[in-house]
């Protein structure tokens, strides 16, 4: 019988015989799987088969791990809760299972041992440490993710007024880069990092007061639509008046203000937006959606690429890079809506790209990835999730 070993086994030769060592890394929900969600108060995911999800991981060949980003989620979601978080960091000691650093704060196994040793109030006290790193993270990638889809949605309106604006088409090339380079000094500012730092400020702000109502999945979802619902209308009008105003250079009050209404009537982007704030992404969804009809300007399939060749580097791994080009696209051509928790699965998915490692994880968009790239993490995965996997 041939024996097929995956490349992300690691060999040892024990003197005796040759030993397979599997290294998995669990996502939150397979680690809290792994412990138990039933003791921690949650429900069971009928699709997970816990038998063998635990025959593979308490394998003597096995090597399991959890990220600090799943050992920070875990702590701040259970802070209340200090007999519960004992315990899960009593198992994590007992399983010996180890944890690596992908991001939100430094955490380590030597950390678990220190937290044990603390009264419940002064845990407590040291969680909130957990949070005020988790929050950070989370405030400062939102900000960064509405930047990068308003810079977006500014050349979109811009690349669409070169095509159906004849007036505008009309202009020398220099003047039109010109115009375009103006708007985005006054729409963003030149200083995009001032930007960034105001953004960032609003949404650690939103976040603080839903964690202390536990309520923060919500609070910055309906933030981050109202910042983006209200950019993009004052960014439609505005683009709008610039394009068609940019050689008048004094307006009177009155003559401003007839002008500016005139805009306000006739732009058709405005009022596509203002019908439902709620659902901002779909709105632009649908506005962008009529323009690559019309043209069939490629242009969503130009920019995800742009923001994956960029984000790729020092900063994220190739994995994360292309999930972050995933967002992008569920935005723009699936008008969906924001969900704070994608930063923490980008940041997960970073096992997918660290060498003789599997990642065990039960949410389908993060298998949806895995499987499309060919990871190895899949067979094992389909062991123990049972789901209508793509063809």
């Amino acid at each position: 019988m041939n024996l097929t070993v995956p490349k992300e086994v690691t060999t040892l030769w024990d003197g005796h015989k040759l030993v397979f060592i599997m290294n998995f890394i669990l996502d939150t929900n397979a680690f809290y799987h792994y412990y138990g969600r039933k003791k921690l108060g949650l429900q069971v995911n009928e699709k997970v088969n816990l038998i063998r999800l635990n025959a593979i991981l308490s394998s003597n060949n096995s090597i399991i791990a959890i990220s600090t980003v799943t050992i920070i989620e875990f702590l701040v979601h259970f802070r209340d809760k200090p007999a519960i978080v004992k315990d899960v960091l009593r198992f994590v000691i007992l399983r010996r299972i180890n944890i690596i650093p992908f991001g939100i704060s430094e955490f380590g196994i030597e950390n678990v041992a220190e937290l044990l040793r603390l009264s419940d109030a002064t845990l407590k006290i040291r969680i909130d440490y957990y949070k005020k790193a988790k929050i950070k993270t989370e405030s400062a990638f939102a900000a960064t993710f509405l930047l990068l889809l308003l810079k977006v949605y500014i050349n979109f309106y811009l690349e669409r007024e070169e095509k159906i604006n004849a007036e505008f088409r009309a202009l020398p090339e220099k003047e039109r880069d010109k115009r375009k380079s103006e708007v985005f000094g006054l729409l963003l500012s030149n200083d995009i990092e001032k930007s960034l730092k105001d953004c960032n400020s609003a949404f650690a702000k939103v976040l603080r007061k839903g964690y202390a109502i536990k309520d923060e999945e919500k609070s910055l979802k309906d933030a981050f639509n109202n910042a983006l619902y209200s950019y993009c209308a004052v960014f439609s009008l505005f683009i709008d008046f610039f394009i068609q105003h940019y050689n008048v250079t004094e307006f009177t009050s009155e003559k401003f203000q007839s002008e500016y209404q005139k805009t306000v009537a006739n732009n058709s982007d405005f009022n596509i937006l203002k019908k439902n704030p709620n659902h901002i992404s779909g709105r632009i969804k649908e506005i962008i959606r009529e323009f690559e009809k019309e043209t069939a300007s490629g242009f969503i399939r130009r920019h995800r690429q742009d923001i994956i060749d960029n984000w790729k580097g020092d900063l994220f791994s190739s994995s994360q890079a292309e999930y972050i080009g995933r967002l992008f696209e569920k935005w723009y051509l699936r008008g969906s809506k924001y969900d704070k928790n994608d930063v923490l699965d980008m940041m997960i998915l970073q096992a997918l790209d660290i060498k003789d490692c599997l990642l065990i994880t039960f949410d389908e968009t993060m298998q949806d990835y895995a499987f499309e790239i060919g990871h190895p993490s899949i067979e094992y995965i389909k062991r123990v999730y049972d789901r209508r996997w793509p063809v």
